[in-house]
Parts: C-alpha cells; sequence; structure tokens
C-alpha cells in the first residue's frame, strides 16, 4: 500500500505544482498541504475545516485585544472567528524562518484508509538529519464526490531537536507559545 501512497503523494505535489488541478484523493489533499505550506499558503485555505482553523488556535489579535495586552485566548468560534483563525494561519507562514524549515522538510507516506465519508492519512515528517515524526492527519467531506478537506492533524513521537520541524508542520497557536517560552527562557 505505500507505493500506493507514494505514488499518489507525487501526482499530489505534481498537480499543486500545476495550480491548476483539484486533489482528489485524501493523500493528495495532504500532498497539496505540504507542497503550499509556507510557500504559497493561501492554497491551503481551500483543503482546510473550519474546524481544523479552531484546533490551531492560530489567530489574528484584534486592536482592543492588543490594547488590553492580548489574552492569548482565541476567538469564539462563528463565521468571524474562522476569519480570524484563517489570518492568523496565513500570517504564520509567511515568517522567514518559517518558509525556510519548511524547505527542510521531507515527507514520507506510511498509510491512508478510507471509511465513507471519513479518512486518515499518516506521514512521517523529517527536517534534515533530525529526528522524524509521525504525522496523522484527518479528512472529511461533505458527501461521496464532494471534496476532502483536513478536519485535524494530530502529531507523535516528536523528540528533542524536532520541535521547530513539528511546529512548521502543523504549527497551533498552543505550541507557539511554547516554543516562544523556551526561547525566552534561553532553552
Amino acid at each position: 500500500m505505500v507505493g500506493v501512497i507514494g505514488r499518489s503523494l507525487a501526482l499530489g505535489l505534481a498537480l499543486c505544482a500545476a495550480g491548476c488541478a483539484r486533489p482528489a484523493s485524501p493523500t493528495e489533499v495532504v500532498a497539496a498541504y505540504f507542497a503550499a505550506l509556507g510557500r504559497d499558503p493561501i492554497r491551503t485555505l481551500p483543503l482546510l475545516t473550519p474546524a481544523f482553523h479552531e484546533q490551531h488556535g492560530l489567530h489574528a489579535v484584534t486592536s482592543a485585544e492588543a490594547r488590553a495586552g492580548g489574552s492569548g485566548e482565541a476567538p469564539r468560534a462563528g463565521a468571524l472567528a474562522v476569519d480570524r483563525f484563517e489570518l492568523g494561519w496565513l500570517a504564520v507562514q509567511s515568517r522567514e524562518g518559517f518558509r525556510a524549515l519548511r524547505g527542510l522538510l521531507a515527507v514520507t507516506p506510511v498509510r491512508d484508509e478510507i471509511t465513507g465519508d471519513r479518512a486518515g492519512v499518516t506521514v512521517l515528517v523529517q527536517a534534515g538529519a533530525g529526528p522524524a515524526f509521525e504525522q496523522r492527519f484527518a479528512l472529511a467531506r461533505e458527501a461521496p464526490g464532494a471534496s476532502w478537506r483536513i478536519d485535524s492533524i494530530e502529531q507523535s513521537g516528536v523528540a528533542p531537536g524536532a520541535e521547530l520541524a513539528a511546529f512548521v508542520a502543523h504549527p497551533t497557536e498552543a505550541e507557539r507559545q511554547r516554543l516562544e517560552r523556551i526561547s525566552r527562557a534561553g532553552g
């Protein structure tokens, strides 16, 4: 099955490079996610559900929140909150360090499965010679024939030395804050 997944990921990357075809399978959606991540992050938006944006928690801060010292608290669910999550998602990927580390990520398919309108895709992610970790994508579609979209991501096996690569592969507000605290502490 890995050969099939590998071919699907390669096809998905080729489709993304062409910039015109919509990814059809869950593995092609994951390939499109990694192809656009940090390079052309606006192309990730159609691949992601509103639930995904709530999960990552990155968000734009309003001027009122900034004046109040910013609690770091994510906005409440709703249409405007999704826009703020999307802006946060795009903003973090525009940073030069993010794009540079993204260029080092190697993604190796492990498995995929589809059950009705839900799917899972698992990949190994590694930055350079650093330790690899597993990243699992949960995908959903509204109906047969509808586009697959990433609903959530979970990571496991993130060893010391892979934290930044894990953040780049799946940026979240919680991990951003944790990495910031470590950086401030000099660790």
